[in-house]
């Protein structure tokens, strides 16, 4: 009984705590130009992608996204793919150009998450130091 209140709370608990981190990585992104166009760039990515696979292939917009995160993150489960030689050239375009942009923010969300716990391991050992000098004196 225990099994059917724990986990799913811990698993609850989990969630909650990688959205917060991840609302923090955006907020954060967010001051930097830089790393606010790579978010940008991806954004306009997918979001052009979706339009080009909807209106080529007649996907709904949820399979033409789909595809395109899918394609992008190297994935590719295959269960979504073009049938027409338009989209199939399209596919490959939109892949080739698009590995740079998404490694870009991959690597963008990894900087931001390391400069955070950075910062965090700093100030933990600043208020370290100064709680051991009071401590001292």
């Amino acid at each position: 009984m225990l099994q059917y209140v724990v986990f799913p709370a811990l698993a609850l608990f989990i969630v909650f705590m990688l959205i917060r981190r991840f609302t923090a990585v955006l907020r954060q992104m967010a001051r930097s130009p830089e790393a606010r166009t790579v978010l940008l760039s991806a954004l306009t990515l997918l979001a052009g992608g979706t339009y080009v696979f909807h209106s080529i292939e007649q996907w709904s917009i949820l399979d033409s996204l789909y595809f395109c995160v899918i394609s992008l993150t190297t994935v590719g489960y295959g269960d979504v793919t073009p049938a027409t030689d338009a989209g199939k050239i399209m596919a490959m375009i939109y892949i080739v150009l698009g590995l740079g942009i998404i490694m870009a923010l991959v690597t963008t969300v990894a900087q931001v998450s390391m400069e955070q716990v950075n910062d965090s391991g700093a100030l933990k050992s600043a208020l370290g130091r100064r709680h051991q000098k009071k401590h001292d004196e």
